[in-house]
């Protein structure tokens, strides 16, 4: 299997390392804006990896078209203090560019991370024109080992948790709650995990994200059928959400039947239609 990561920030340049000795690529392509941070990142894996370093080849963007998965970390983040900052629109520009120049094959899966990825992620399955189930966005599986966190820390059974909905301050968690301040609690809790992170570190550090991807491409790789909350396309709903779906070698291939809360259902209800 050939799988491609586009873009060679802290997350890629990380998932990159952690993807190399998986026995089930053959191949591991790699494309940034800059040729010369496509060499460094080879010459930095070869620091530790010198006997699996030939299996990672720097790439432009339209010589990635023989990849089975690609993974694109591309775009900008957020910038705290620019609240007119249209996050959206820069990279939804970004990621049209990369992805108009590569010939999809029609079985590949597309892993979408720009910010935010809940639309990135549709938006890219429309220039793509993979079918639905091979485009998917990376985020709920961070958010629901997230909510698990915080439930242990409450003493909270987070046996039938899940999260639903959207990724990052907006995602809706799943789990039993008789208490509707609880609920709002432990929501803000996981919606503003990172953010924490961020202000304790004095500045972002996400390597949770790489961890999981890399569990998420293993799902893949070796065809698992594993549960994963990523931002699919829902058939009940008939749009992209995060949900827990069941993912192979061939995308998604169902969604995950779980039981909704008054509280998440309202949320859910909102979310979808407004209400």
């Amino acid at each position: 299997m050939k799988v491609a990561v586009i873009g060679l920030g802290n997350v890629g340049w990380t998932l990159v390392g952690l993807l190399i000795k998986n026995e089930k690529i053959s191949e591991l392509l790699i494309a940034s804006s800059s040729e010369h941070k496509n060499k460094a990142c080879l010459l930095d894996i070869a620091s530790a990896y010198p006997e699996y370093v030939n299996k990672v080849k720097p790439s432009r963007y339209a010589g990635l078209s023989s990849a089975d998965v690609i993974v694109l970390t591309s775009g900008v983040q957020i910038k705290h203090d620019d609240p007119n900052q249209d996050i959206f629109k820069e990279n939804s520009q970004i990621t049209e560019k990369i992805l108009s120049q590569i010939n999809f094959k029609k079985e590949a899966i597309l892993i979408c991370l720009g910010t935010p990825v809940d639309k990135i992620t549709p938006f890219a399955q429309l220039i793509t024109k993979l079918p639905k189930k091979q485009v998917f966005g990376f985020g709920g599986d961070l958010d629901f080992r997230r909510l698990k966190y915080v439930l242990s820390k409450l003493n909270i059974n987070s046996t039938n948790a899940h999260i639903i909905g959207e990724h990052g301050k907006k995602t809706i968690p799943v789990f039993k709650c008789d208490s509707e301040e609880v609920y709002k609690k432990i929501t803000h809790q996981v919606r503003y995990y990172l953010g924490e992170i961020s202000n304790l570190a004095g500045a972002p550090r996400n390597l949770a994200t790489a961890i999981l991807l890399n569990e998420l491409i293993n799902s893949i790789a070796f065809n698992k059928d594993a549960l994963h909350y990523v931002c699919g396309y829902h058939s009940k709903y008939e749009r992209y959400l995060t949900w827990p779906y069941l993912v192979s070698k061939n995308g998604i291939v169902s969604e995950g039947e779980i039981v909704l809360g008054d509280e998440s259902s309202k949320e859910l209800s909102e979310y979808i239609y407004g209400t």
